[in-house]
């Protein structure tokens, strides 16, 4: 038998217990970039559709470098500076990939594009204020729940004689 291959006849592998690999945890140098046969020029779509690109002197970047494509136009063609993290570039046609600059609303926060976005949605929640016929709604149930309406308050469960 063949020196390294255990007597049952079946090879785990090339290393004796405990011994590493010598590239282990490194990344083969003919695999990195433009080497790589899956280089797309340095940009990629993730899972929601969103375009990233390789900038590596982006001073927001992610851990490999990389950064939403809808900011770094934002920031060529209007802003003239980096947007911070907090601030949101929205796409109004809802298209995740369409970067054209009058597609892109900035938003200064995600509280402001959120009351945004219920507001087009026409959330019951989206920050805007009730009419006065919806506060007596709620008042009236407050009021009947808690107030002098409700038959408990007086003689019952709140009343002062126990």
């Amino acid at each position: 038998m063949p020196k390294g291959i255990p007597k049952n006849g079946i090879n785990k592998g090339w290393f004796k217990k405990g011994q590493n690999s010598f590239n282990k945890g490194r990344k083969a140098s003919w695999m990195i970039g433009k080497k790589n046969p899956h280089w797309n020029n340095g940009r990629y779509t993730d899972k929601n559709g969103y375009i990233y690109i390789l900038s590596p002197d982006h001073p927001y970047k992610d851990k490999r470098g990389y950064v939403k494509e809808e900011r770094i136009i934002f920031e060529k063609e209007m802003a003239h500076r980096y947007l911070l993290p907090k601030e949101i570039i929205h796409h109004i046609n809802g298209i995740k990939d369409d970067n054209r600059i009058e597609n892109l609303m900035y938003f200064p926060d995600q509280n402001t594009h959120k009351k945004f976005e219920n507001a087009i949605k026409g959330n019951p929640m989206s920050g805007k204020h009730h009419t006065e016929e919806s506060r007596n709604k709620m008042r009236g149930k407050r009021l009947s729940v808690y107030g002098e309406n409700n038959p408990n308050y007086k003689h019952g469960k709140y009343s002062n004689k126990r």
